[in-house]
């Protein structure tokens, strides 16, 4: 019951920051223009990422087909498909990968094999003056036509800023956030402060698809139990 409610608020949680950061002005781009973070795009497949960075190792997923990918110099060898709660975790090295030299963390998400999200932190030794600054230069630099938002007020979300891009609320575009927010791994040796960063998101196949197809694994399970209760024989 406790996983249950923790999904319920965490998708409404979703849904309402994703509404709440619709632009005045949102960017043109469909998801198939969606811009690439170093070398990583939304919708690569396994084999894509694998061709882009050879010696990448293949992933799992958990069992509704979500696989979440830590990638950080900080790791000295790949450690994949970890059970951890109800995800699949595996930590990947990005040290063979000289694209990703400079990168301090890389988290992927992938629903059945492709890339829904990616979240890419980095350094923090340039001197931004504002989230507002440094979200200003990744539309220069990711040739975004949008206007961003303000996501929230409080302490984790004050200094994020949010862009839907195409129709990203009918699965026909995405997400895009920027400014400065700790990185969502626990690992003592990343940083404590809060980050730049750069988020790309396919909300519907990602998000959406996860909380529908842990709504009917929830429902499933519970037949089942009843189904055991019913035919329980002391």
């Amino acid at each position: 019951m406790k996983t249950k409610m923790i999904r319920i608020l965490l998708f409404s949680f979703l849904v309402s920051l994703q509404l709440s950061c619709a632009s005045e002005k949102p960017c043109t781009l469909k998801l198939e223009q969606a811009p690439e973070l170093r070398g990583l795009r939304l919708g690569m497949s396994m084999s894509d990422i694998q061709k882009r960075f050879p010696g990448f190792p293949a992933v799992s997923g958990n069992e509704v087909g979500i696989a979440t990918v830590e990638i950080s110099d900080i790791f000295v060898r790949n450690v994949l498909d970890q059970p951890i709660g109800d995800k699949v975790v595996s930590f990947v090295s990005a040290g063979p990968f000289p694209e990703l030299k400079g990168i301090k963390h890389i988290e992927l998400k992938l629903t059945d094999g492709r890339v829904t999200e990616i979240t890419v932190y980095y350094a923090g030794d340039i001197k931004w003056k504002s989230a507002d600054e440094f979200a200003q230069k990744t539309s220069e630099s990711l040739k975004l036509d949008g206007s961003w938002r303000k996501v929230g007020e409080d302490s984790d979300y004050s200094e994020v800023r949010s862009m839907q891009c195409g129709g990203a609320m009918k699965g026909e575009g995405f997400m895009i956030s920027s400014g400065f927010r700790k990185p969502t791994l626990e690992n003592p040796k990343l940083e404590e402060t809060k980050l730049p960063y750069v988020q790309l998101e396919d909300f519907w196949a990602g998000h959406m698809t996860e909380y529908e197809r842990n709504k009917s694994l929830e429902e499933k399970k519970k037949r089942e139990d009843e189904e055991r209760k019913n035919t329980f024989r002391p």
